[in-house]
C-alpha cells in the first residue's frame, strides 16, 4: 500500500482541531468525523494511484468535505486545490492549508481551473 490506513486515520482526524471554530450545526458534523471514511480514501488511492503519479501533481478536489482525499494526497506529494460551495467547509480546508474556491460549478470563470494534472470528484455531481 501506498499509505498505511491508520496513517491516513490521524491526518483526517487532524480537522477536528478546527471544530470549535465553526458554527454549532457544522461543529457537531464535524465532531461525527468518521475514521472509515479517511480509511475509505486510503484504499482509494491505494487502488487506483501509485505514489509516483500523486508527487508534483496539482490535483483539483470538487467538494472535498472534510479533506480527506486532499489530505492523503497532499501527503503523498501532491499540490491539491480544492472548490468547496460551503463556506464552513472552505474554512476548515484554508485552516489546515489549502488553497479552497468557493465557486458557484454552474458558473466557473473560463481559464480560471486550468492547468491540472488530475480532477478528484467523489460521489454524484448533479449541474443542474
Amino acid at each position: 500500500m501506498l499509505i498505511e490506513e491508520e496513517k491516513a486515520v490521524e491526518l483526517c482526524a487532524s480537522v477536528m482541531k478546527y471544530a470549535d471554530r465553526l458554527s454549532d450545526s457544522r461543529s457537531r458534523f464535524l465532531q461525527s468525523f468518521e475514521p472509515n471514511v479517511a480509511r475509505l480514501h486510503a484504499r482509494l488511492i491505494n487502488d487506483f494511484w501509485r505514489i509516483e503519479q500523486l508527487q508534483n501533481k496539482r490535483i483539483l478536489d470538487i467538494g472535498p468535505g472534510l479533506f480527506p482525499f486532499s489530505i492523503i494526497a497532499r501527503e503523498l506529494g501532491a499540490t491539491v486545490v480544492a472548490i468547496e460551495f460551503d463556506e464552513a467547509l472552505a474554512d476548515v480546508g484554508r485552516m489546515i492549508g489549502f488553497e479552497v474556491h468557493t465557486d458557484n460549478l454552474d458558473m466557473l470563470p473560463e481559464g480560471k481551473f486550468v492547468d491540472f494534472d488530475g480532477v478528484f470528484l467523489k460521489g454524484p455531481f448533479n449541474p443542474w
